[in-house]
């Protein structure tokens, strides 16, 4: 009851396309959140190997590196922290942190933005084709506005439909006896 609620409130403010569009990008999200889980947990794994004897409170454990790794990532500013903490102890810390923070910003940042960049695309190509065909019912029908052809036709579909009326007329001229 409560996300039907939500949903419609969400609906309300930014309108049915952009949530219908981030609601069929959700299975390539979770793909790339999927990846971007594996990305953590193998530097985790690294950053565990380097340099958990030199700071356990930051990768002392998986749970710990993961942690840390994902704050560096989602939170900009724990990552210099993070650097400036390790090079007193270590000065190579850098080989691992920057790399790190580039491919996992990478990962989160324009993976994640570009599918939803390209769901947004791919509703708005949908809901032009909606009105192109609703608009061509119309011209079928002869139901058609002014208004509606400049909208819906480039000048090659006006050519096209162009023929299309000239056929139209010859046809019913045939028909005549």
């Amino acid at each position: 009851d409560r996300s039907c609620l939500c949903y419609s409130i969400v609906k309300s403010l930014f309108g049915l396309t952009i949530v219908d569009a981030i609601g069929k990008a959700i299975p390539q999200m979770l793909s790339t959140a999927f990846l971007l889980f594996i990305a953590i947990y193998i530097f985790a794994l690294v950053g565990m190997s380097c340099f958990s004897a030199d700071s356990p409170e930051l990768y002392g454990t998986v749970w710990k590196s993961m942690s840390s790794i994902a704050q560096s990532v989602i939170m900009p500013h724990t990552w210099s922290e993070q650097l400036a903490e390790l090079s007193k102890i270590t000065p190579y810390a850098w080989v691992f942190i920057i790399p790190m923070v580039v491919i996992l910003n990478f990962l989160l940042l324009q993976l994640i933005l570009g599918i939803i960049i390209d769901a947004l695309m791919r509703q708005h190509k949908e809901d032009e084709q909606a009105a192109k065909h609703l608009f061509f019912e119309k011209w079928l029908e002869n139901q058609h506005t002014p208004e509606e052809v400049r909208q819906n036709t480039s000048a090659e579909t006006k050519m096209i439909l162009h023929e299309i009326s000239v056929l139209h007329k010859e046809i019913k001229d045939l028909k005549k006896p």
